[in-house]
This record gives structure tokens, sequence and C-alpha cells, in this order.
């Protein structure tokens, strides 16, 4: 019964104000594995930093492309966190961001908590830095990231 009468409630909402806008996906098209490398550590990392991001320790990944080839790289990335207010996690390569772009809340909260992102991006030739960066929502907070493992794959 309550379940009905809330979404019959949600049907009038929409009908009254219009539909609920949707966030379009971008695609990053990617083809046969060529390599992956993993980066596990069980230190933790601690750091107060809003800006500049801070680079995770051990979390930089080198990849060189052929001149005339382009590669997916996919940074997948799981760790503990305990950031009391948030941390903020984004990926940088020698030539731009990794989606989804800048900074993403990756944890909140007082207790460390394991979460799990993933950025993704087709990159042409050359040598590309593969950076993972952290910082916090504000110069005060003392936060805490580890154990982590950070895992860089390379497609075609």
């Amino acid at each position: 019964m309550h379940i009905v009468a809330r979404l019959v409630l949600a049907g009038l909402f929409l009908a009254s104000f219009g539909s609920i806008a949707s966030a379009e996906a971008l695609t990053t098209q990617c083809g046969a594995v060529l390599r992956s490398t993993v980066k596990t550590t069980t230190n933790t990392f601690a750091f107060n930093s809003e800006l500049p991001r801070v680079t995770v320790p051990n979390a930089v990944f080198s990849v060189n492309v052929p001149t005339g080839a382009e590669r997916c790289i996919i940074l997948t990335f799981s760790a503990s966190a305990r950031c009391p207010l948030a941390c903020f996690v984004s990926v940088l390569d020698t030539s731009g961001v990794l989606e989804p772009f800048a900074s993403n809340r990756f944890a909140q909260g007082n207790v460390f908590r394991t979460h799990t992102f993933q950025w993704a991006k087709r990159v042409g030739a050359g040598n590309h830095a593969i950076r993972l960066q952290i910082n916090t929502g504000n110069e005060i907070e003392n936060a805490e990231i580890g154990p982590y493992t950070a895992t860089l794959t390379v497609r075609e």
C-alpha cells in the first residue's frame, strides 16, 4: 500500500515538474589487454592537503605509446580511507585528466571504509606518467588512506 502511494506521488511530481534529467555516460572504447600492472601496499598514508593535491605514494605508472598508435588506459583504485570531512581523488596524465573528470569524492567519515573507483582514457603516442592524486576538503583535516591496490591496465 505504501509503495503504491509513493509511486503515485512520484508520478504526480513528474507530471507536474517534468522528467528527471539523466546524466550521459562517457564511453571509452578499448580493445584487447596489452599489459596490466598492479601496485599494492599495506602502509597507511596520512595527509591534510586541500590544494595542491598530493600524489599517493607509489601510485605512479609509466606508459609508452609507440608513434602512430593509441592506447586505452584504465586505472582501478581500491583503498581503505578515513576522511573526517571528505577525501577527493583524481587521476592525471601528462596529457590531462582521466575520466571521470576532476576530483571525485572518495570517502567521508571518521572510520576506515573501503572504496573503489575506476578511470579511463584513450591516449596518443608518447610517454605518459599516470598519477593518482588525493586531497581533503580543507587544510585542517587529518585524513588517512591505506592499505590500497592500484591497477593500471593498458589496452589497444
